[in-house]
């Protein structure tokens, strides 16, 4: 399957935390569901795991790459030096990772399938379109599972980006001219 590469590769935990937060902006039920911070916290480490998981079938049959990116590592690291010299000790980044979910925190989203020559989604609903796969596909039935997740890859490839309303054609007529 054709592919192209995300450059910078986002971070999925990060990007499953921003569409929680347009989840609770929006008024959605999942982020509704979910207010409290650490269980919020959970919700992404267990979406991100659930996707780490399936990753190589992503790969094969999707060509949506998930991989360990490594200027989050590099990013941790330097994070944990800045600690060691200041002898404070904890989580770098000021995020509550333990020894079990530090490898979850560095898997980035590293491409994508190029479905329609010169096409490319729009990244603004990619923590959407991640967040949909982690709780709407039907992992558990092969039939099930190709079908949510084809019809996740359509919808996000099928969102164009929102015009602000200051940007949006005036409809002819509309200022009280004639049409010709």
């Amino acid at each position: 399957m054709h592919a192209f590469t995300l450059e910078p590769a986002p971070g999925l935990c990060e990007m499953l935390q921003l569409a929680l937060d347009e989840e609770e902006a929006s008024g959605g039920a999942v982020a509704l569901e979910v207010k409290d911070p650490v269980a919020r916290e959970q919700l992404v480490l267990e979406a991100a795991g659930l996707l780490e998981g399936k990753k190589e079938m992503l790969s094969t049959y999707f060509g949506i790459g998930l991989g360990i990116n490594k200027s989050i590592n590099r990013d941790r690291d330097e994070d944990e030096d800045e600690d060691e010299d200041t002898g404070v000790t904890g989580a770098a980044g000021g995020g509550s990772s333990n020894g079990s979910s530090s490898g979850i925190a560095d898997i980035a989203v590293t491409s994508l399938p190029r479905l329609v020559d010169g096409h490319t989604p729009c990244m603004d609903w990619l923590p959407a379109f991640l967040l949909e796969l982690a709780l709407q596909v039907e992992w558990d039935e092969e039939a099930a599972c190709f079908q949510s997740l084809a019809l996740a890859l359509g919808r996000f490839y099928a969102r164009v980006p929102d015009i602000p309303d200051y940007a949006r054609p005036v409809p002819r007529g509309a200022l009280g001219g004639t049409e010709v």
